[in-house]
């Protein structure tokens, strides 16, 4: 993932230079979009606007935008043409570790207030966390980069002493968080600035696909053992390349539905 993320950060940067654009625009528009999606690519734009980048926001989020839908599209045909291509086919043994569970959970609104107020302290916990990261020199960080830390940490720490979290409720939250995230951020940027960037975005949004798919069929299968396992993982690395994780965990499932389950995917 390392690899791709500067593999496609030279591309923004080399579409950048040719068309005579700030290189952090390219860079926003391809690695900030693609790999890290389009909350990132918001968060960092703020921050190469500032250093002179303008357009950065816009051109990321519209980037982002059209990468979420390119990952889902071409993620899943990739590995199917890798699977029938070596004729792989998936352990019938893998069958016991899938749950079909598709049971719907009630949500309970006690666990709806503990679990938006568990999400609340772990946020503002972040905000230290990312005050000290900020004191790193040459390095510039969003706003938002502290959260995860500290989300990881009370994850751990809530595992370790047995403690109780509602995951359904989470779940939801984090869902209606995201959309409202997104609408707000989309309705905020103004797309006139860079109808003169719609050309070279469009170029660095191809030629990202096209690096993106060899990359993940001539490095990442082979890299993951060229076995079925490794062609459902390479569409999720596609999905998470193009767009986010969900994305991935899309791809993969779209595979598995067709071919059989990877419990190791």
């Amino acid at each position: 993932m390392t690899a791709i993320v500067f593999i496609q950060g030279f591309i923004g940067i080399g579409v950048a230079n040719l068309f005579d654009l700030n290189p952090l625009v390219g860079v926003n528009a391809t690695a900030g979009a693609h790999v890290c999606g389009p909350g990132t690519s918001a968060a960092f734009g703020e921050i190469y606007e500032v250093l002179g980048a303008i357009g950065a926001s816009e051109a990321g989020i519209a980037s982002a935008t059209a990468g979420l839908a390119l990952g889902s599209l071409t993620g899943g045909p990739v590995a199917s043409l890798i699977i029938r291509c070596h004729k792989l086919k998936a352990d019938p043994t893998e069958e016991t570790f899938r749950n079909d569970d598709t049971s719907h959970v009630k949500l309970n609104k006690d666990r709806v207030f503990r679990s938006l107020a568990l999400i609340i302290i772990t946020g503002a916990l972040g905000i230290p966390i990312q005050a000290l990261l900020k004191m790193i020199p040459m390095i510039e960080v969003p706003y938002f980069i502290g959260m995860p830390f500290s989300g990881a940490i009370v994850r751990n720490v809530m595992e370790a002493f047995n403690m109780t979290f509602f995951e359904e409720e989470i779940s939801m939250i984090e869902s209606i968080s995201l959309e409202i995230f997104l609408s707000i951020t989309i309705m905020t940027l103004d797309f006139a600035t860079i109808l003169h960037l719609v050309g070279p975005i469009i170029i660095m949004i191809v030629l990202d696909l096209v690096a993106t798919l060899a990359f993940a069929a001539f490095v990442c299968f082979p890299a993951y053992g060229k076995d079925y396992d490794a062609a459902v993982m390479t569409a999720g690395f596609i999905g998470t390349a193009m767009g986010s994780g969900t994305n991935a965990i899309a791809n993969q499932q779209s595979v598995m539905n067709e071919f059989g389950y990877s419990h190791k995917a």
